[in-house]
C-alpha cells in the first residue's frame, strides 16, 4: 500500500523545513566504503547527523556533495517519509522504505547527482 502525502501535508513540510534551515539545515552526502565491496551511494540527512556519522564509522569515507538544499516537494515528501519510517507510523515497512528510496532519488536528481541503484 502506498503512502498517500497530500499537498496541504507538503505545503506544511516545506514551511517547516524552510523555518528550520535556520537552526539546521539538510546536507546529501556520499559514502565510499574501503572495507567492503558495497557500492558508493548519496543521502540526505542534516549536518549535525553528517557530522556524528562521519566521526563515529571514520573507516568509511564520507562526504557532503550538496549543503543546504533547496527545499522542494520531493524534499517535502522525502522528508514525511523519513519521518514514518524513523516513528514507526507504517503499516508496511517495506513500501515505506521503498518510497524513502524513491523521494532520495528524486532530491538527487533535482540537485543533478546520479541516483542510488538497485543495491540502496
Amino acid at each position: 500500500m502506498t503512502l498517500q502525502i497530500d499537498q496541504q501535508e507538503i505545503e506544511d513540510v516545506k514551511n517547516d523545513l524552510n523555518s528550520a534551515k535556520q537552526r539546521v539545515h539538510l546536507v546529501i552526502f556520499q559514502t565510499n566504503y574501503s572495507i567492503d565491496t558495497k557500492p558508493s551511494m548519496h543521502l540526505i540527512t542534516d549536518y549535525q547527523t553528517f557530522i556524528n556519522a562521519k566521526n563515529k564509522f571514520n573507516e568509511s569515507d564520507l562526504q557532503i556533495v550538496r549543503d543546504i538544499l533547496p527545499v522542494t516537494d520531493n524534499l517535502s515528501c522525502w522528508a514525511i517519509v523519513q519521518h514514518k519510517l524513523v516513528s514507526k507510523d507504517y503499516e508496511d515497512k517495506f513500501e515505506v522504505i521503498k518510497q524513502l528510496e524513491f523521494f532520495t532519488n528524486k532530491v538527487l536528481l533535482e540537485n543533478k547527482l546520479p541516483v542510488n541503484g538497485p543495491d540502496f
